[in-house]
């Protein structure tokens, strides 16, 4: 569901335009203009929560739990958003950006602000409580500070997610149940009900970040043992960052950039010794006896975390290597700089033929840009998509979840229709 509204009031216009998804996400577009150019001493964009809607919060500099009277934020640190609102009603609030800005799902990612919103660092988020005990309810007020206005628009765009998203199911939700302490305790809290066990670093089994190779026979011997009892074990890794610990840190330090995240330096005593500059440090902890785990960011796209980059190095259009590199970065996040990889191997493919043997690539495609919120263009590759037997079934289940996002119910009965046939 779609609308577009406009304002007009002593020479300034305001034009919103606003998509809500059937998840409940609005998306919100503001653009601001004046006949002649005209400096305002403040642009506010508030939203007022019920007494209900406002209980908790978090985001923005605040850690989750009771709303605090009032706070205030300059967008410093890694968020750009917030969520304030209670068990059965809550509103999430995400500040994007006329320059394509979109927030960090990784904080040690972190972009330059969006700049209509940050207005060269005058803005501010301001949550302030009105009213008094049960009563009372949050407030929050984005403020860009001193503006010049002219009959270019300025647009500040927002996403709006109402939580929850769908009905809260604790027997079905909660049936997997982790375990992060001392892996020690994991037997003695499967009694209780845990039955995974997630052994985070700077610990006994697992002393440093991303590096699961300092301790080998009783990581192995724990694992075998919980095994025995039904219950799993994951260890903590993430690709971000990196210990000092690892043994190929200097050869990595060599090749530039291509491993490491350029970055201004600095950070633990190791690293600023041993690497001197040009690194971004992260994770830092000691553990006595002389033993200091010291972290460094790595380069999301290389061949550490990457294997098909060396591939694609030889041969940059090969049909699989860039199907399986973009999918690759599909899983981890890193939506946008998955699109070019499976367009390269739609490239490839078609060459020849512009209906080609398999449908995966084209399948893939429409996922990234469906996750991009592109629905025309997801939809074109989706029902691309549907020329071959083995992603027919699910593209057409995609299709149909797109036209029922644009209100195209029929056409969506239609495509469900047919991803039934295919067994989906």
């Amino acid at each position: 569901m779609s609308w577009t509204s406009r304002q007009v009031k002593q020479g300034i216009s305001l034009t919103t335009e606003a998509r809500m998804e059937y998840d409940g996400q609005v998306l919100l577009k503001l653009s601001l203009s004046a006949e002649k150019e005209l400096v305002v001493k403040d642009i506010r964009y508030t939203t007022a929560y019920t007494p209900y809607a406002s209980r908790y919060m978090m985001g923005i500099g605040q850690d989750g739990g009771y709303r605090p009277q009032e706070c205030s934020w300059d967008w410093s640190g890694q968020w750009d958003s917030y969520w304030m609102g209670g068990v059965k009603a809550g509103l999430h609030v995400e500040f994007r950006g006329d320059d394509a800005y979109h927030g960090p799902l990784l904080r040690d990612y972190k972009k330059n602000a969006p700049a209509a919103w940050y207005n060269e660092g005058r803005s501010r988020v301001v949550m302030r409580t009105q009213g008094i005990g049960d009563e009372s309810q949050g407030v929050v007020t984005a403020t860009l500070g001193s503006q010049t206005l002219s009959r270019r628009p300025l647009e500040l765009q927002l996403v709006l997610h109402l939580t929850p998203t769908k009905p809260l199911d604790t027997r079905h939700q909660f049936e997997q149940r982790y375990y992060h302490s001392d892996p020690d305790g994991f037997e003695k809290a499967s009694e209780d009900g845990a039955n995974i066990s997630n052994i985070h670093h700077a610990g006994r089994l697992n002393p440093v970040i991303n590096y699961s190779f300092i301790v080998r026979e009783p990581l192995k011997e724990h694992i075998r043992a919980m095994h025995a009892k039904g219950l799993k074990v994951k260890l903590y890794y993430t690709i971000r960052e990196l210990t000092n610990y690892v043994s190929e840190i200097y050869a990595l330090h060599s090749l530039n950039h291509e491993i490491m995240a350029a970055g201004p330096g600095g950070g633990a005593p190791w690293l600023c010794e041993h690497l001197v500059e040009d690194y971004w440090p992260a994770w830092y902890a000691e553990y006595g006896l002389g033993m200091t785990d010291a972290a460094w960011v790595t380069s999301p796209q290389s061949r550490w975390i990457n294997y098909y980059l060396e591939g694609l190095r030889r041969d940059p259009t090969d049909l699989r290597l860039n199907n399986a590199c973009g999918l690759y970065l599909l899983r981890h996040a890193q939506i946008e700089e998955s699109v070019p990889y499976f367009r390269a191997a739609i490239r490839k493919q078609t060459w020849r033929n512009p209906n080609p043997y398999s449908g995966e690539a084209y399948f893939n495609l429409g996922l990234a840009l469906e996750m991009l919120e592109k629905l025309p263009e997801a939809y074109d590759a989706f029902f691309k998509a549907t020329w071959s037997a083995e992603t027919a079934g699910p593209a057409y289940l995609h299709l149909a979840c797109i036209c029922v996002k644009q209100g195209q119910l029929r056409q969506a009965l239609t495509f469900a229709e047919e991803s039934l046939l295919r067994g989906w």
